[in-house]
């Protein structure tokens, strides 16, 4: 839960910045460009994304089943 809230704090920081950079931020070789892109691939990946890691932590407090094969 917390790498998954770790990397969804990264994508929000790093979204603020991309947005401010205007137009220039969409360019090819701009590094906010790819960070950006890059922290969007992380986040939907299915082992840090915050939805089915929250619901993964909840299940473990109320003493549940995780529900899922990974752990």
């Amino acid at each position: 839960m917390d790498c998954a809230y770790a990397v969804r704090l990264c994508l929000e920081s790093t979204e603020l910045l991309y947005l401010a950079s205007g137009g220039a931020g969409l360019a090819e070789t701009n590094a906010i460009q790819l960070a950006a892109r890059d922290l969007h691939a992380v986040n939907m990946h299915g082992l840090l994304a915050m939805k089915t890691n929250l619901e993964t932590y909840g299940r473990a407090l109320l003493g549940l089943p995780p529900n899922t094969p990974v752990l």
